[in-house]
């Protein structure tokens, strides 16, 4: 089936490289896969497989999946348009697949262009990270949660940019973080352990640079956090102690308000027995800050 952008593959080309990252599954072929990867549409045809092959096994189309994480890292930025786009439509439409394995590869090729292309070239992309993560369907949002991570991690000015066009047109132009942001804070409430943690998570890893969208909604986020301290899970507790100690390195006067809060918090860390490696990466900043304000 041809894409918007006109290309399709070769139904011959596709069983080929099919039966070759079988073969790749026990060591064989390399030397084939390394003459495939000189045709100038080869990194199409792993796209194809990687998002279209329902027909193939997951360990196949995984396989596509990583070795197009790969290829786009070196050759990205020399594609034409038109591959560039391809591979972009291709990725948009596997962030909520139903098969986590799919999600999280596709999650991290996303995180690969973003860093080469940036959020300016692909604005789509922040609008589908944002119907993820305001979804009721758990597969988009957990897929929304990895790719978002991933993205902050590697390159986290890309939450600065500056987006031409906001939801309402160009007069309402905001920032990447700015869209993403209340929804995150949202999901600080979701039913799900493993949602509330992951939004957690992606909070903390924006708000060690204070981009726009954390800094308007300082507030909610310090209360987001305060109102996850007694979560029944260790997880969600684990991420909330790096917030408040990302925070208190950060911006130290947001906490003040909550003052006899973060004194109820610490005793609660402390009895919920967490382990060490929890606290032990922020104990050269936090130790110093407790002493100087004893």
């Amino acid at each position: 089936m041809a894409s918007v952008t006109g290309w399709a593959p070769q139904e011959a080309g596709v069983l080929q490289l099919c039966n070759l990252f079988r073969d790749l599954q026990q060591g064989l072929n390399q030397a084939q896969l390394d003459e495939y990867r000189a045709y100038p549409d080869f990194d199409n045809y792993l796209a194809f497989i990687f998002a279209q092959g329902d027909q193939v096994p997951i360990d196949v189309r995984q396989a596509a999946g990583l070795y197009l994480k790969n290829d786009l890292k070196h050759h990205f930025v020399t594609t034409t348009d038109s591959q560039r786009q391809y591979l972009k439509d291709v990725l948009l439409q596997l962030v909520a697949h139903p098969e986590k394995s799919i999600r999280q590869t596709a999650g991290t090729c996303i995180s690969v262009v973003v860093v080469h292309a940036g959020f300016a070239t692909w604005p789509q992309m922040v609008q589908a990270m944002q119907a993820c993560l305001s979804s009721s369907d758990l597969h988009a949002i957990t897929g929304g949660l990895d790719t978002l991570y991933k993205i902050v991690e590697e390159s986290p000015v890309q939450m600065d940019v500056t987006l031409a066009q906001g939801p309402g047109g160009p007069s309402t132009a905001t920032t990447v973080s700015c869209v993403l942001v209340p929804p995150l804070l949202q999901l600080l409430q979701h039913s799900s352990a493993d949602v509330r943690c992951q939004a957690c998570a992606c909070l903390n890893l924006m708000a060690r640079d204070q981009p726009l969208g954390i800094a308007n909604n300082s507030d909610r986020y310090v209360h987001g956090l305060f109102g996850l301290a007694h979560d029944s899970s260790s997880a969600v507790r684990a991420e909330v102690c790096r917030g408040l100690v990302a925070l208190l390195t950060v911006q130290p006067d947001k906490l003040q308000p909550f003052m006899a809060q973060s004194c109820e918090f610490w005793i609660a860390f402390c009895e919920a027995q967490l382990g060490p490696e929890v606290l032990q990466p922020y104990l050269t900043r936090l130790v110093p800050l407790l002493m100087k304000n004893m």
